[in-house]
């Protein structure tokens, strides 16, 4: 005999919503590009995306510390144009400073 298990029943649930969830998501980009002229697939779309990257620059400070700075890189034409058309900054994260 097998035994339910609810916990096991509700993470299958909670994996399917993801899923779902991220499927949503990537449709309701992609319409929205395409209400704007963009008609690049999904897969073309994720590749002019990755070019953009965070980067993080250390320095030493004279008092010992650390300091950490994270920022994007500039982004290329064909993506100031996506972000553009999706009303997004073109600068992800924006600038953050981090000492330890």
């Amino acid at each position: 005999m097998k035994i339910f298990h609810p916990r096991k029943a509700y993470l299958k649930i909670e994996r399917r919503k993801r899923r779902v969830g991220q499927v949503v998501t990537v449709q309701a980009i992609r319409n929205k590009l395409q209400e704007k002229g963009i008609t690049a697939s999904w897969t073309t779309l994720r590749k002019m995306l990755s070019v953009q990257q965070r980067v993080t620059a250390v320095f030493r400070q004279r008092d010992g510390k650390t300091l950490n700075i994270r920022k994007a890189t500039v982004a290329e034409n064909n993506l100031q144009e996506i972000y553009e058309k999706l009303g997004i900054s073109a600068t992800p994260g924006g600038i953050r400073k981090l000492t330890a």
